[in-house]
């Protein structure tokens, strides 16, 4: 079974997509805390790590800045799954999203089956 790491300051979000990857047929683990979820990417293995972008604490850029600096967290694909428009993140940071695996991230409001797609898609590369 694929193991996805979600990360959000929003317990509804993790809620919804916790009900989503779990009737796909994921295990899903999922955190408001960015330190716990450093410490399962260290500890466990993770198949695809999604995010939100803004949060209070260490914001998506930082966080995916510190992750390609450990050699064991480079190689997790990450989603982005923000409120902001792709091409506002876009502007915001184009060299970091074209490290980013450009494709890899879903703008709210999405259906199930937009992100299942996309995670689907992600999975196989």
């Amino acid at each position: 079974m694929q193991r996805i790491l979600s990360l959000d300051d929003e317990l509804e979000i993790l809620y919804l997509l916790h009900t989503i990857f779990a009737r796909a047929g994921y295990e899903h683990i999922y955190t408001t805390d960015t330190e716990y979820a450093l410490h399962i990417l260290h500890s466990q293995p993770i198949d695809l790590f999604t995010q939100d972008v803004m949060r209070p604490d260490i914001n998506g850029y930082t966080l995916y800045q510190i992750m390609q600096q450990e050699a064991d967290l480079k190689g997790i694909p990450i989603l982005i799954i923000t409120t902001q428009a792709p091409m506002v993140l876009m502007e915001r940071s184009m060299e970091l999203f074209n490290a980013l695996y450009p494709n890899y991230y879903v703008a709210m409001p999405f259906t199930p089956r937009e992100l299942l797609n996309k995670v689907k898609q992600i999975l196989k590369d």
